[in-house]
């Protein structure tokens, strides 16, 4: 008899669900299969709103396929992409990584005034190794802009 209860919950209520995944964390695997970049984001504790969360860019790791487990090859930490910024900075999403040159492309966030003010997004080739912007991409004409590759032009 409480089996049927206890099936009862797990159906209605969702007891047997794991919590969230966190949804800010992505990944993304180059052609060879042996090299990932991960962007990781770890939870600040509950958000603003209900049933809400807050997450803080932590970190950017290339990592490496060793047997089943991926290892870190060069970590990004967040202080270290701020590091020489005049902005408050944070990688917002990933799009590839070459591990031939150890260029990533990233989308970077900034906030260009001390106030927090608007925040500007743009595409930016990204070295891991030595932790420096190889090139600007694109500054995105909104935040959810997608990578298409399309360089700007520079009108002089």
């Amino acid at each position: 008899m409480l089996v049927v209860p206890l099936i009862a919950c797990l159906i209605f209520c969702g007891c047997d669900q794991p919590p969230p995944a966190n949804p800010l964390s992505q990944f993304v695997i180059d052609r060879s299969g042996t090299n990932q970049l991960a962007l990781i984001y770890v939870s600040l504790g509950p958000g603003p709103g209900p049933d809400s969360e807050s997450f803080d860019f932590h970190s950017l790791a290339w990592q490496i396929k060793s047997g089943t487990n991926w290892k870190d090859r060069v970590v990004v930490t967040k202080d270290d992409f701020e590091a020489g910024s005049r902005h408050k900075r944070w990688v917002s999403e990933i799009h590839s990584l070459d591990a031939s040159s150890g260029n990533a492309t990233i989308k970077v966030a900034e906030h260009w005034d001390t106030n927090g003010g608007p925040v500007v997004y743009s595409w930016r080739e990204w070295n891991m190794v030595s932790n420096v912007e190889v090139r600007l991409v694109r500054v995105c004409k909104e935040p959810f802009e997608p990578y298409s590759g399309k360089r700007f032009k520079l009108f002089r």
